[in-house]
Parts: C-alpha cells; structure tokens; sequence
C-alpha cells in the first residue's frame, strides 16, 4: 500500500508516519504540507494512491479530486467543508479540527487493519464498493466471506453459511447475521441513485436480501 498524507502541521505529520511505518504492508508514504502535492496523482488514469490522509484545510478545494480507487480520511475545521464531505460514499471518515490525536489515531489503526484485509478479498469486494458498501464496515468483509464459501460449496440454507464464515472468524452466526443486514442497509441509504437496483436485478424496488447478494455472486465469475 502507498499513502498519502497533507497537512500544515509538521509534528502531526510526523506521529502520523511514525505510527504508519510500524506497518508492513505500508511501502511508500508520500507527506505534503499543501497544494504543491502532485494532485495529478489523484486523477483518473494515474495510479491512485491506497488510502489519502487530507486536511482539507490546507488545499484548494477545487484541487481535491475524487478518485474512486483511492480511500479518504479527511478533516476540517469548516462545517461547511465537513457537511459537504460528511454524506459521500467515497470518503471513508471525516473529522473536525482540532483532532483529538488519540481518537484518530485509534481510528487509522483500525481502518488500515481493514484495508489490509480488502486486498485479500479481491473483485467482490471491490464491486461491493463500488455499489455503495463502506470499506469501514465488518458487515461487508463477512459478506465477502460469506460469498467465498458459497462460490466453493453448495450450502443448506443461510443460516448454515453463516454458521461456517462465523467460525472462519472468530464469531457467532448471529453478529454475522446483523453485521450483514447493517451493512445492506447502510449501502440502500447511500446509494441514492439506487443503482444497486439494477446491478441485482430487482424490479420491484425492494431491498436486497443477503441470500440475494450472496447467491447473485456465488454465480458469478468474480474471484475473491
């Protein structure tokens, strides 16, 4: 993974790359105090950087390009910039200035733990995403998990699938279950376009089961 991290403040900067290079997986981590950050980078058809760490702040509002292949966790000390940002599907966390550095960093330790995990899972997780299904959620990595074991093998019902991705991680079929059903519920009231509607094939507006997900999937091609 390579990250980016923009900001004024040099001693936040600093903990911040402490605390990211304590992680293996981590391999460049690129720092920039404002608008000289090759923003060309975070265009369409550049390699994109893994996660982005922005004080919105100390950019050009204008320069802050959206890539979708890239991870965000900005923050402002504007609640018109935070209110802009706070309801986007793309933008993983955004928090008010001044930070509070033991809340965000306890917060990035966690996320990259996930993000981790995501380039394990591959192109169903991605297309999760892409429909709306937040990178944050537990729900959307046992989905996955859930779809990777039902690509394998034929299951009885699904509460047996989920008996079997429970123990894969540690949990009960039970938070399994609503772990799930909150991360569909979040991807419905984000999508506001309601794209998913189409993407499963669903005509008559209902929201999708995770049966429906998970069988829609398990037919399909896409790797884990």
């Amino acid at each position: 993974m390579n990250v980016l991290i923009v900001d004024k403040d040099k001693n936040f900067v600093s903990s911040i790359t402490k605390l990211l290079r304590k992680d293996k997986t981590i391999s460049k981590i690129y720092t920039y105090e404002n608008d000289e950050v090759p923003f060309n980078s975070l265009k369409e058809n550049c390699e994109p950087y893994s996660l982005s760490i922005i004080d919105l702040d100390s950019i050009k509002e204008d320069n802050f390009f959206i890539n979708d292949k890239t991870n965000y966790i900005v923050y402002s000390s504007k609640s018109k910039v935070i209110k802009k940002y706070i309801n986007n599907p793309k933008i993983q966390r955004v928090f008010q200035k001044p930070l509070n550095l033991q809340n965000f960093t306890t917060y990035l330790n966690n996320y990259c733990d996930i993000l981790k995990e995501t380039t394990k899972r591959g192109s169903i997780f991605d297309s999760l995403i892409s429909l709306g299904f937040s990178t944050q959620s537990a729900g959307t990595l046992l989905l996955t998990d859930s779809i990777k074991i039902a690509q394998q093998e034929n299951y009885a019902n699904i509460l047996t699938l989920f008996e079997k991705v429970a123990k894969k991680n540690n949990t009960t079929r039970e938070k399994v279950l609503w772990s799930i059903n909150n991360s569909i519920n979040s991807m419905v009231n984000a999508n506001y376009r309601k794209t998913y509607l189409d993407y499963f094939k669903i005509y008559d507006g209902r929201k999708p089961t995770p049966k429906l997900i998970i069988d829609f999937f398990a037919k399909q091609s896409l790797s884990i």
